[in-house]
């Protein structure tokens, strides 16, 4: 069995899917993604989708500025849910880091987005219980939140196919054949799918933290039996909240002064890096709990 497409984007997450969309909306109809399992199987399925502009780049601020912009209309100009939620975020650091928070801060404000410098008091009273113990200098983001990783890449994957895109679920890609030195198809378990351009959207350390649109982690603090299951139920920091009493739209708070407490599990560090670690350590950049550590109960 063989078809043709314009483009086969090879990967049904929340990047595959948005893409997808975006082909369409400007006229590409025969465009097929190819998803190994089901769509948001991966990552994009369990992220806690934290969407922030607090970069230290003039690209990368920008990206995130019009990617937040788009969420929080993304329900009426993609339909579905994408779960959006403004909650604000509280950033808070250590000394050594005190210079690239007042850095960040006023490269986000020349690109238009509402952040500002607050002390230790004001972070306390917008996250309530917040644990400010070794940080020296804050921030609040206004109109940082959290999506619905899964809501969104199945929203994009919906409209994209109702202009005409083909999604192929537990489809994997086992190869892509070339010919003179052009891409000339890609191969799956039941076809051949003749095109001549192939996406395959990939998370890196550097496109996790461009795109909010596809996030991965759930900002979060000391990982603790009283940590909250789920962004929606409380702001995750290093205090002990009540989840059912606190309003889902209070401010996420993230630091770079929590410690991680069992690194040697943790899938976000290198097997190298988790074999030296030992029992505790502390991480050089902001901490998030893994949303499958969140899930399965482990710790991380």
């Amino acid at each position: 069995m063989s078809r043709t497409a314009d483009v086969v984007i090879i990967g049904g997450g929340i990047q595959g899917a948005s893409i997808a969309y975006h082909l369409t909306q400007r006229g590409h109809r025969n465009v097929v993604i190819l998803e190994k399992e089901t769509l948001a199987s991966g990552c994009s399925g369990r992220t806690g989708g934290m969407i922030r502009q607090h970069y230290s780049t003039d690209l990368v601020t920008e990206i995130a500025r019009q990617g937040r912009d788009f969420f929080a209309t993304f329900d009426e100009v993609v339909g579905g849910h994408s779960g959006w939620v403004q909650c604000g975020l509280v950033y808070m650091v250590t000394g050594k880091d005190r210079e690239a928070l007042r850095h960040n801060v006023a490269l986000g404000r020349r690109h238009g987005v509402p952040t500002r410098l607050v002390d230790a008091a004001e972070a306390r009273e917008r996250v309530p219980g917040l644990n400010t113990e070794g940080a020296v200098a804050f921030a609040f983001e206004e109109n940082a939140g959290y999506g619905d990783g899964y809501g969104s890449t199945v929203a994009f994957a919906g409209r994209a196919r109702e202009r005409g895109a083909t999604i192929l679920q537990n489809t994997p890609a086992t190869g892509i054949e070339t010919e003179h030195g052009r891409v000339a198809g890609v191969i799956t378990p039941t076809e051949r799918i003749a095109t001549r351009t192939v996406r395959r959207p990939t998370v890196t350390r550097s496109t996790r933290r461009a795109s909010m649109t596809s996030s991965t982690g759930c900002p979060s603090g000391r990982r603790g039996p009283d940590t909250p299951s789920s962004p929606r139920a409380a702001p995750i920091s290093r205090a002990r909240s009540t989840p059912t009493a606190t309003p889902r739209n209070r401010p996420i708070a993230t630091s770079r002064t929590s410690r991680c407490a069992s690194p040697g599990r943790c899938r976000a560090w290198p097997r190298a890096r988790r074999a030296a670690a030992g029992p505790a350590c502390w991480r050089a950049r902001p901490t998030f709990i893994p949303s499958w550590a969140r899930r399965r109960g482990s710790k991380g």
